[in-house]
């Protein structure tokens, strides 16, 4: 309301305004009525002599006959002047010789009468009355004479008002009849005046809309407007030396004004009904005001060309002050506000062509048209309520009664003003508007003509489109179609149709394909925005038969372009078909937690399924929803909040919204609330561990007094109570009925004891060091020239099931295994001596080695589990639970627990585990040893191995997304035995896929992102987040560094995987002396060493060297060599290949090395062969250097009972081999040479694609 209160306040304030405009110069009269948008100045007329009739030029024509017997054809034109009261010239024109008579007679008199030829002879040709001299005249027209205008001079002319001249010319001897004969009338003038000169004309454009009835009396049609018009009906044109705000306003001679104009429009509607003396039927007013025309009152404005008139000093122009010129748009329009607050309207288009079924667009535009007004003088403020007219009513224009009325209802202006258009047949169509400003002033009528032609393709228009967002187009997918296809949708091409809006389709695709029927000659681009927000192009020519696919859809709104060009040569231009596809936006995860606990969603979730109810505590407020959209630049609400932590004190339906561009999808969740109840477990012994499950396996936890909070009646938990040294239980709750006040009491008995053997080990684990610190300081071959092979021994085949695992070192015997067989292999031969059977396949593709402590082996399953075997015998002790989908991160065991991590996918959770490695049964070879404690992650643990200590156990993740350089990987420090959180490093750039190894206060980790980190470790296990230092050393790293005196020892990749050994792969040389990180060279590899390196420092005292060895991810596979000191800067000449198989067993390898107490060199590679590599002969064992308290190569585990590897029994070597007991494996088992050649090829494929 304010604001129309200050709209029409403003319209008033301008008409108060022109007062002093309407004030007439030099004597001209006070107007007390608008008569136009300028409010022109009125002028009186000056008094002239008075002028009976203007002249008008008209032309006739008639046919006679000429002296060669031919027709002739003679124009009369009255464009005569006189040249006194009884003189007058008439011009004449003949196609052929002849002669011409003329006389002259009054107004009123008829034709004198056929002369006969007795006249014609006697010379006395028309010898009847006439007024003056009875007299005839005659002029004879020869060849020299024909074709051109020529005067005849008329003399004896009657005084009246008006006279005839009749003319009449014939062959000599023909017989003249009447219809040879012409007449002209000559007006008569009064006085003598000099001839006139020619008349100035200009084509423009006129139009007349009527504001107060809603219609236009005239609708814009081109007339000829004439200059003088005005004088003609008794008016006047602004004179020489008018001034408006000392602005020249005057017309000038040659020149036609808007009154001459509007004059005209009304001959040229009225025609000889629109008089002198009829005028003031049809027009008021008077020569600069009129408050009348085509016979409609009312308060009159004009226009040109979409501006009303005024001059650079608010100096509007009248009616007969504004000169027009040729193509003028002129607009008349009658006020319909009261308070002339009318928006003057247009469209951006008055006229245009198009073809039947083309969609147009309007534009509809309009400002104040009395804005402008001020006190002339001053200067002109330009506009500024210009504004695009929205929600104006667009209509058909119907003629009815002679006027043209608002009709059909077309459409609606949107916020810009614009509306589209489109009509399917041909025809002349008329548009207009009704509506209101956004001050709500009513707007005059715009007006277009459209001529919509019949259509016909062209050149570049396309002949068919099929669209579809799936790899097959069906009826679940086509989302365009032509005219013949049957597939359900109801979006149709039209050839002539160039933008159209085909509705919404799910995010389950980021594609869409199209097929197009092209002209000949003509080609197609798609223009489209990638997934990266790029602009991009793809052509689509030949995309008839085979569909041209484009990655475009993101969720919101999408526009794709199809541009058409014509072929070469074609003389028109390109077509462009938009079109615009809306993409619902979707979840990938929906995730309802109560108190810290999942509560699960029934169904589960599916991002295509929107109904959802969820079981929960009554005692619950708060819920925490975890909402991940597909696109992370979508929007997500809960209950129309941004918070995800959704109060539920007086709700019991939570709606999960995810939205892009308005576009949104909603997922609906009905919680079923229900009376909840505790639990508290009392163990014996106090220190055993409590692991409670709900229905889905979910770890739960305790409040800080370690009850259990919130628990549903009739659902199954699953607990789990376990203590090293204690046969563990497990049960089952679903109803606090199964308690005593609240407490569930679970007593455990002691394990039986075992009699294990009690083993000591060259290199019985992954790493042989508590600090994963993989150093030996035995005497190693330290070059080519040095090395040998020992044997080597084919034990499987390939990277899959079948691979052999990476060998350990136990009791003077090589312990490997292969698909669901392992085996204790003599070190000095490589032949098995013991063989068992495991429980399923061994998991991790072989890329790990098995674990011995206490007399027991653990091997990695490849269903999620371990199994725990007898190193002497190789027989079962136990399994345990599944816990994952592939163990494939290796065992580190420490003080009589063994810690693991699964993978599943780069997004799935998955658990790290913590297992007591007693034999609580050791009657049953196969029982399920139940995990201490799990940690569960997104994205799970691949080749992770853990750091453990006393006080706590490090381990990585991977960063839960599907690249490998996010900065969401975590680090993990956790109590070894209850697997509470100590503290995490949260922001980690890539999966962290290695082994974690610990030096002087230091841990260090490498990251798939190709990172090296480093962080200080507090004795409380904590981390010294200030400490944290990472730097980038390849493109991907999963290799365990190794440390030694300030020196880091790490393998990366220099570009991706390095399959051919040419991108930069080697092993990095990092300075971390005094808690730095910072590399010093980078030693080449023939391929990426995705394997952590051993480092031997035997030769250290004797020649300052220490010498890496890494295998290599690339053929022919092997063993390389770096030779490094103290202060060495570069890698040095004396790095190569120590050692590199024959051509039968060259293959792709991820194998750590490990050595003897020989200096024997133990590794596997992908072809399936075990491969050992020795000294040539016996080297000097080196000066051994006291050991150090950081020193690995003096480290022996402080396992109980005093030995190296835990307790056991004292057997002997292992069993031999009987007829009972089947030996595999040996020389005898290795493939055709031909064969592994034959191969080479497929198991090369599969490599590459396997590796992560």
């Amino acid at each position: 309301m304010k604001k129309r209160v200050l709209a029409l306040m403003l319209a008033l304030v301008m008409a108060l305004s022109l007062l002093p405009m309407m004030v007439a110069a030099e004597g001209e009269a006070q107007a007390t009525e608008p008569n136009s948008a300028q409010m022109q100045n009125e002028t009186e007329v000056t008094p002239t002599p008075e002028v009976q009739e203007t002249i008008v030029p008209v032309e006739e024509q008639r046919t006679y006959g000429s002296p060669s017997g031919e027709l002739a054809t003679i124009t009369v034109t009255s464009e005569n002047t006189r040249t006194g009261a009884t003189t007058g010239k008439v011009k004449i024109k003949v196609d052929k010789p002849c002669k011409v008579y003329y006389t002259v007679t009054e107004e009123n008199a008829d034709w004198p009468g056929n002369p006969t030829a007795e006249d014609e002879e006697s010379g006395n040709f028309w010898p009847y009355t006439q007024v003056g001299k009875d007299t005839e005249h005659v002029i004879t027209v020869t060849a020299d004479g024909i074709n051109s205008f020529f005067e005849l001079d008329i003399k004896d002319i009657p005084t009246q008002e008006k006279c005839k001249v009749w003319l009449i010319t014939t062959d000599e001897n023909a017989t003249i009849d009447m219809d040879k004969i012409v007449n002209v009338s000559i007006p008569k003038f009064e006085g003598q005046t000099e001839p006139e000169a020619p008349k100035a004309s200009v084509k423009v454009y006129f139009t007349f809309y009527d504001g107060k009835n809603y219609c236009f009396p005239v609708g814009r049609t081109e007339i000829t407007a004439v200059e003088g018009t005005a004088a003609k009906y008794g008016m006047e044109n602004a004179k020489a030396g008018h001034l408006v705000g000392g602005m020249d306003h005057s017309i000038k001679a040659g020149q036609v004004s808007v009154l001459d104009a509007l004059l005209c429009a009304h001959e040229a509607v009225y025609g000889a009904a629109f008089t002198k003396d009829t005028m003031s039927s049809y027009f008021g007013g008077s020569s600069s005001f009129v408050t009348k025309i085509f016979g409609v009152d009312g308060s009159i404005g004009y226009a040109v060309n979409d501006r009303l008139p005024v001059g650079p000093k608010y100096d509007g122009y009248a009616i007969n002050e504004y000169a027009l010129s040729e193509g003028d748009d002129v607009y008349f329009f009658i006020y319909a506000s009261p308070y002339w607050g009318d928006y003057l309207s247009y469209f951006d288009k008055k006229q245009l062509t198009v073809n039947a079924g083309e969609e147009v667009t309007l534009t509809l535009s309009g400002y104040m048209a009395m804005e402008q007004m001020g006190t002339p003088g001053k200067d002109t403020r330009p506009i500024t309520t210009m504004e695009n007219i929205e929600g104006a009513e667009i209509d058909l224009l119907d003629e009815n009664a002679g006027k043209l009325e608002f009709g059909d209802y077309l459409g609606e202006t949107d916020e810009n003003g614009k509306v589209k258009l489109k009509f399917d047949k041909a025809g002349t169509y008329y548009v207009s508007a009704i509506g209101e400003s956004s001050t709500t002033f009513p707007i005059t009528g715009p007006w277009c003509e459209i001529t919509v032609n019949e259509a016909k393709p062209g050149e570049s228009d396309l002949n068919g489109m099929l669209v579809y967002n799936g790899t097959v187009a069906n009826n679940t997918t086509v989302i365009l179609k032509n005219a013949d296809d049957s597939y359900t949708t109801t979006n149709v091409f039209e050839w002539n149709k160039y933008e159209y809006d085909l509705g919404t389709v799910t995010d389950s695709s980021n594609q869409l394909r199209f097929k197009l029927k092209l002209p000949t000659g003509a080609k197609a681009t798609l223009h489209y925005t990638d997934l990266n927000g790029n602009a991009a192009t793809k052509d689509a020519t030949k995309s008839s038969s085979n569909a041209a696919w484009i990655s475009c859809l993101k969720p919101g709104k999408n526009t794709v372009k199809v541009v058409i060009t014509p072929p070469a040569g074609s003389t028109v231009g390109e077509k462009t078909y938009t079109i615009n596809v809306n993409c619902q936006p979707s979840l990938t995860a929906l995730v309802l937690s109560a108190d810290g606990n999942e509560a699960y969603l029934n169904p589960t979730f599916k991002n295509s399924v929107y109904d959802y109810s969820a079981d929960i505590s009554a005692a619950i407020e708060t819920v925490l929803v975890t909402a991940t959209p597909k696109d992370a630049s979508c929007t997500v609400t809960y209950n129309g909040q941004t918070d995800s932590n959704v109060d539920i004190k007086d709700t019991d339906t939570i709606v999960v919204r995810v939205e892009k561009d308005g576009i949104y999808s909603e997922y609906t969740i009905k919680l079923n609330k229900k009376t909840a109840y505790t639990v508290k477990f009392e163990t014996y012994p106090a220190n055993a561990i409590v692991r409670l499950q709900d229905p889905k396996k979910a770890i739960l936890s305790p409040n800080a007094d370690g009850v259990y909070e919130n628990l549903l009646p009739d659902t199954d938990y699953t607990w789990v109570v376990t203590c090293k040294g204690y046969v563990t239980k497990t049960g089952t709750l679903n109803t606090p009925a199964q308690l005593t006040n609240g407490v569930l009491s679970v007593i455990l008995s002691a394990a039986p004891a075992s009699n294990l053997p009690d083993y000591s080990g060259e290199w019985p684990t992954f790493r042989n060091s508590k600090n994963n610190n993989a150093l030996t300081n035995t005497v190693t071959p330290d070059s080519a020239a040095t090395a040998e092979l020992k044997w080597a021994k084919k034990y499987g085949s390939g990277w899959g099931p079948k691979a052999v695992n990476v060998p350990i070192i136990v009791n003077n015997h090589i312990y490997i295994a292969r698909n669901d067989d392992i085996f204790c292999l003599s070190k000095d031969t490589g032949e098995a001596v013991v063989s068992g059977k495991l429980a399923s396949p061994q998991g991790g593709y072989g890329t790990n080695s098995m674990v011995y402590a206490e007399g027991m082996v653990f091997v990695q399953l490849d269903n999620g589990c371990i199994q725990a075997l007898r190193a002497d015998t190789l027989e079962s002790l136990w399994v345990t639970e599944s816990f994952g989908v592939q163990t494939i991160s290796p065992i580190t065991y420490y003080n009589g627990y063994i810690y693991t991590g699964t993978w599943g996918s780069e997004t799935k959770e998955q658990n790290f585990a913590c297992f007591s490695v007693t034999d609580e049964d050791p009657t049953n070879g196969f029982e399920t040893k139940y995990a201490t404690w799990l940690m569960p992650h997104m994205g799970g643990y691949y080749w992770v191995g853990a750091y453990v200590n006393d006080v706590c156990a490090v381990f990585g993740s991977d960063d839960g997304t599907s690249g490998s350089d996010s900065p969401t990987a975590v680090l993990y420090s956790v109590n070894p035995v209850t697997g509470s959180i100590i503290d995490t490093i949260n922001n980690v750039t890539g999966d962290i896929r290695c082994t974690v190894v610990y030096d002087s206060g230091r841990v260090y980790f490498t990251t798939k992102g190709g990172y090296l980190y480093s962080v200080g470790l507090n004795t409380n296990g904590t981390f010294d987040h200030a400490s944290i230092k990472s730097i980038q050393i390849g493109s991907m790293s999963t290799s365990t560094p190794v440390i030694y005196k300030g020196r880091l020892y790490v393998g990366c990749s220099g570009k991706g995987y390095d399959w051919n050994g040419d991108s930069g792969s080697g092993i990095a040389v990092v300075d971390v002396s005094g808690g730095k990180l910072e590399k010093i060279y980078k030693a080449s590899t023939p391929g990426y060493p995705q394997a952590g390196p051993l480092v031997s420092t035997a030769f250290e005292s004797s020649t300052g060297k220490v010498y890496v060895y890494t295998t290599y991810n690339n053929n022919p596979d092997g063993i390389y060599i770096i030779e490094d000191s103290a202060g060495q800067t570069e890698p040095s000449a004396n790095n190569g290949n120590l050692y590199v198989p024959e051509k039968a067993y060259q293959q792709f390898c991820i194998s750590t090395i490990c050595a003897d107490s020989e200096g024997t060199l133990y590794y596997k590679n992908d072809s399936g062969m075990v491969i050992a590599v020795k000294s040539k002969a016996k080297l000097p064992d080196p000066p051994k250097p006291t050991p150090t308290p950081d020193d690995d190569d003096g480290y022996k585990p402080g396992w109980p009972g005093g030995s190296i590897l835990g307790p056991g029994s004292n057997s002997n070597v292992p069993t031999p081999p009987t007829a009972e007991m089947p030996v595999t494996g040996g020389e005898e088992s290795i493939l055709p040479i031909a064969m592994l050649i034959a191969g080479a090829v497929m198991l090369v494929a599969l490599r590459r694609k396997k590796r992560v």
